[in-house]
């Protein structure tokens, strides 16, 4: 699948989260900007303009980079950082 990053969420995203930078992962994930896959790009006065007028959207589109200003109200960062992995089921008082 090749697409421009978008929001944090779905499949483009988890497999991202899942596989990108993993040895022997069973999925690629190829991550790189614009100007990383076409060396003509270097320098685009439209991507340039973009950049000026909405940096979120041009980083998106151009530099290959989810976006951090489209987010639901508890981030999936957030959640990740207080999951413990592996657990079921906690005790009552949830201390394990």
């Amino acid at each position: 699948m090749a697409s421009s990053p978008y929001a944090k969420r779905g499949i483009l995203y988890t497999n991202y989260a899942k596989y990108f930078g993993e040895n022997d992962a069973p999925v690629l994930v190829w991550k790189g900007s614009t100007p990383e896959m076409n060396s003509t790009q270097i320098y685009d006065p439209v991507a340039a303009e973009m950049y000026r007028e909405d940096f979120e959207r041009a980083d998106a589109e151009y530099g290959a980079n989810f976006r951090s200003d489209i987010v639901a109200f508890i981030t999936r960062e957030s959640v990740e950082a207080v999951v413990s992995r592996g657990v079921i089921e906690l005790p009552p008082g949830g201390v394990v």
